[in-house]
């Protein structure tokens, strides 16, 4: 099996090598040296260019390949011009389908390799365009094969390989999360890889006829006219057939942006889906815990006291100590656990719920009663459609956290979450026991200086909700922290 790989490999390389010299033979033969180096070059630094990128996983027979398809589509002369861009398209997909890329989802990547390699070449035409008049100045007076005239070719072309390699290499650095953003999109999205890969085909078929068309343009009966039309028209046309090419290459990039966009915006919503299944999974694993934990419980409770009994009765200071300083504490901690997630069972809402739970236990943590109570009917989805659920967390986050602080250093050490269902509207009161003659002033705490902006902050976000209505006061030793959510229909 190793020994026909090894011959496969050798086999390739052969073919490869043999493709890559017809390639630049034919053209050798057939053009002058400053044509020849300048397609040379163009062909080389844009296949270079997709193995800094590193695009695609390919071997050196395949980068051969590569620059055998290209260098041949560029040096060829196409009547029309989408057809060497057709047939470039079909040299990056045929040599990505031999090394499987397209089969291991690639489809995107090689796609953008195909684009690199246009916009690379469209750039360095331009290039030498720009640079060519000086050249033919500067070397006029030279004969043909002098070697002064091919050194300042070959050092202009080092000079713009130079420029072309430094723009690569930033584009790599500034662009490789977008990469990344593309990869991640075909590997979540194949279908999409598939869908975008036949419209670019639609596409480029439709810039084929195009500029067929525009060719036709300059057609009549008589030769001698249409030969002056061509010869009038000419440039116009391939400009506008530049131009359409142009507009294909940049129409399909847009298209892949809007896919990068809709499959990020597709990716948090599954995102936020999957979350939500394991938040209900969790929840239910939860319930079905403490179903079962209830069930226990008197029995834990009989049991506790049992055993609490027993150990009075043996005589054991040590064990009696242990006991009671270990064992007990930690069995009514979670049965008092177990009773705050009980109370929280009435919520819909498993992003409020979780929330909450966490909250209570951080109070039991602190040693403070947490009473949970459910009253009336509640209109669930107000949470999300009134308010932003971060903003509403904030704010509770805050009342609990001060209800909290104020209620451990009370003898109570008393804690009630009211959540009341109205006609359009839901109440959440959050009650705390305080200490005598304390008063609460949104900016001031008793932690510091610069501490006890909560309440200017939840000032702040309910600034932002006219249908909401924060009521605080106090009553009988309990302060009160009232928010009336209202429905805007």
């Amino acid at each position: 099996m190793e020994t026909k790989s090894s011959n496969y490999h050798w086999l390739y390389l052969i073919f490869s090598c043999l493709c890559a010299s017809i390639s630049l033979l034919i053209p050798f033969v057939r053009m002058t040296g400053t044509t020849f180096m300048e397609y040379l070059v163009i062909a080389f630094t844009g296949i270079f260019a997709i193995r800094i990128l590193n695009l695609l996983d390919l071997k050196f027979p395949d980068y051969l390949l590569l620059f055998a398809g290209t260098f041949t589509a560029i040096t060829q002369s196409f009547i029309i011009m989408n057809a060497s861009i057709f047939f470039i398209f079909f040299v990056f997909f045929g040599v990505s389908a031999i090394r499987q890329e397209l089969q291991h989802g690639k489809v995107l990547y090689t796609w953008l390799a195909f684009i690199v390699f246009l916009l690379n070449r469209m750039f360095l035409l331009y290039i030498y365009e720009g640079f060519q008049p000086l050249y033919y100045q500067a070397t006029n007076d030279l004969p043909n094969a002098s070697l002064i005239k091919i050194g300042v070719f070959l050092l202009l072309s080092a000079g713009i390989l130079l420029i072309d390699f430094l723009l690569i290499v930033l584009i790599r650095h500034f662009f490789q999360p977008g990469l990344l953003k593309i990869s991640q999109l075909e590997f979540f999205y194949p279908q999409i890889a598939r869908h975008f890969l036949i419209s670019s085909l639609i596409i480029f078929i439709i810039g084929f006829i195009f500029e067929y068309l525009l060719l036709q343009i300059p057609v009549a009966s008589d030769l001698a006219l249409s030969e002056y039309l061509y010869g009038m028209l000419y440039e116009k046309i391939s400009v506008l057939a530049a131009l359409f090419s142009a507009v294909v290459i940049f129409i399909q990039l847009f298209i892949l942006v809007i896919l990068l966009k809709f499959s990020k915006y597709r990716f948090s919503i599954d995102a936020r889906r999957r979350h939500e299944e394991n938040l209900t999974l969790y929840s239910n694993d939860l319930e079905k815990n403490l179903s079962e934990v209830r069930g226990l419980k008197h029995d834990m409770k009989n049991i506790l006291f049992t055993l609490s009994h027993m150990i009075e009765e043996s005589g054991d200071s040590e064990l009696k100590q242990y006991f009671q300083n270990t064992v007990n504490p930690y069995f009514q901690e979670e049965l008092k656990k177990n009773d705050l997630y009980a109370s929280l069972q009435p919520i819909e809402d498993e992003q409020l719920k979780a929330f909450l739970y966490y909250k209570f236990t951080s109070a039991a943590h602190s040693k403070c009663q947490i009473r949970f109570v459910c009253q009336n009917e509640i209109p669930w989805h107000i949470f999300s459609d009134e308010i932003d659920f971060l903003d509403f967390v904030r704010i509770i986050g805050i009342f609990l956290d001060n209800a909290m602080e104020e209620a451990v250093n009370t003898e109570e050490k008393e804690i009630t979450i009211l959540l009341t269902g109205r006609e359009n509207a839901c109440e959440i009161r959050i009650e705390n026991s305080i200490r005598p003659q304390k008063e609460v002033v949104a900016g001031l705490s008793d932690k510091g200086l610069g501490r006890g902006n909560g309440l200017l902050i939840a000032d702040q976000i309910l600034k932002r909700y006219p249908n909401i209505i924060l009521n605080s006061y106090t009553r009988n030793g309990i302060f009160v922290q009232s928010l009336l959510i209202q429905t805007l229909s």
